[in-house]
């Protein structure tokens, strides 16, 4: 009797212990399977209570927001979900929406007639439906038609990965018809391959601005510019990439370059720090007149805070208003998302940032990469404090406006000096050169430390060899000549 008790309790122990994992099976395999597009074609068919569905090996729950027995918006929470449509648009939500994202998610899209996410209410055209992306997960859409659409305001934010590849043909990456599209915090990829002649973009705001803030996005055009609104376009800083082909407006020159605004009401585009990489392959039918890398237009297009410009080809100097830092010469390696440099630019009084850079060689035609300071157009630069900067070797900084060291410059390169250094900080030379010309009138004001040799140019100019020079011995700097050494110190 005791062992049939014993047998029957431990029975039960294991059917309990069952109980939850086939509970949990079950529920799984009850959800309806969306992994071939999730579709509501009326606000009304919307679910009224939270509702769970599977994707791919992934979920994706709805959660409405009611206003009465209306829903009148929606959380779409993404988890690892994956949709493939055949025929049809990958997500269809008639309502303002948020999209949360958590791992890795896909969408793709099939048909060139259809949308990878598409919000909008085809019956209710007094609402400007919008879409928000956010979340610390990825979203990958992969489309023959359109990339996402909405008629109101698409937002990516919170530090949201968002990637759009468009095949098809006159196709947007990301297009709203009435709002803005905004990027904050984020990192948008919106690339288009199947060409584009109707003016639309990888990043379309149609009657709205673009706004990008503290954010990396990445916008390819095959044929096209790379950004299209009829207003303002604004990167606050943001490193933004735009590579784009772009055509002739109506007066027969291509002056929008890879990006295309409202100039005609009142729109502007406004780059503050940051970075902004463009590339214009335009080339017109006599195969020599390129495009500009960003619009010819200097009273619409400004760069300030120490912006940072790297443009493609030899035209430079495009923006002349605000404090910035032009490169010319660049290139962008789509597969490892970086950028190679030419020679650089500064315009106005610029701070040294990560954007400043050097290399990945520090040679170009067999010369060293130079960044000019005031020479073509008034320029200085500054070095805060606390922050060490190094110039390499076979890098140049030639300084024809002021150079103020608030942190540590170590010269490994060359540093030529027809202008003026306040030096703040501490100048190291004890590998590179830095070449003053009291002639031209250079000067180096030494209120902290000087390390190293500088050579004095009294005659002779900054490029060309001197007839007239002497060194002068700093700091645990050592100076030989023949079987003389000079030992320096900061007082010499």
């Amino acid at each position: 009797m005791k062992k049939r008790i014993v047998s029957v309790v431990t029975t039960l122990a294991l059917c309990l212990c069952l109980l939850p994992g086939t509970a949990l099976a079950a529920e799984e395999e009850a959800l309806e399977d969306k992994s071939g597009g999730l579709i509501f074609d009326y606000s009304s068919n919307l679910p009224k209570e939270v509702t769970s569905y599977r994707a791919g090996t992934g979920t994706i729950t709805w959660t409405p927001n009611l206003e009465g027995e209306t829903v009148a918006s929606g959380t779409l929470a993404l988890d690892n979900a994956t949709i493939t449509a055949a025929s049809g648009d990958g997500v269809k939500i008639p309502a303002s929406v948020t999209i949360v994202l958590t791992g890795k998610n896909t969408i793709n899209v099939n048909n060139s007639s259809r949308t990878g996410i598409r919000v909008e209410d085809i019956y209710n055209t007094e609402v400007q439906e919008t879409l928000t992306v956010q979340g610390t997960g990825s979203l990958t859409i992969q489309t023959a038609g359109a990339g996402i659409f909405t008629q109101g305001d698409i937002t990516v934010s919170d530090g949201a990965t968002v990637k759009v590849n468009v095949t098809g043909s006159e196709k947007s990456c990301i297009f709203t018809n009435y709002g803005n599209i905004i990027v904050q915090g984020s990192t948008v990829m919106a690339k288009t391959t199947g060409g584009n002649t109707s003016g639309r973009s990888p990043l379309t705001s149609n009657k709205g601005d673009i706004v990008v803030k503290d954010s990396h996005i990445v916008a390819i055009n095959a044929l096209g510019p790379a950004m299209s609104s009829s207003k303002d376009i604004l990167f606050t800083d943001s490193d933004v990439v735009i590579v784009a082909k772009s055509h002739e407006d109506e007066t027969g020159w291509c002056t929008d370059g890879s990006l295309t605004f409202g100039r005609y009401s009142g729109g502007k585009i406004h780059i503050s720090g940051g970075s902004l990489y463009a590339q214009n392959d335009y080339l017109n039918s006599d195969g020599y007149t390129y495009g500009y890398d960003v619009p010819l237009l200097t009273e619409f297009v400004t760069a300030t805070d120490s912006a940072v410009m790297y443009y493609n080809d030899g035209y430079c100097q495009l923006i002349q208003n605000g404090d910035n830092i032009q490169y010319r010469d660049c290139s962008y390696n789509e597969n490892t998302d970086t950028i190679s440099v030419g020679n650089a630019y500064i315009m106005g009084t610029v701070e040294w940032n990560d954007n400043i850079i050097f290399g990945p060689t520090t040679t170009i035609n067999g010369q060293n990469q130079k960044l000019d300071v005031g020479k073509w157009i008034p320029g200085n630069i500054i070095i805060p404090d606390g922050m060490a900067v190094t110039i390499p070797s076979g890098g140049t900084i030639q300084n024809w406006g002021t150079l103020t060291n608030g942190g540590i410059l170590n010269i490994k390169g060359q540093v030529l000096n027809p202008g003026t250094i306040i030096n703040n900080g501490a100048l190291q030379v004890l590998e590179g050169e830095l070449k003053n010309y009291p002639a031209r009138g250079g000067k180096i004001t030494e209120n902290k430390i000087v390390d190293g040799v500088v050579h004095e140019y009294t005659t002779g100019t900054e490029d060309g060899t001197p007839s007239q020079f002497f060194f002068v011995a700093h700091g645990d700097a050592q100076l030989y000549l023949g079987d003389l050494k000079f030992q320096g110190n900061k007082n010499n």
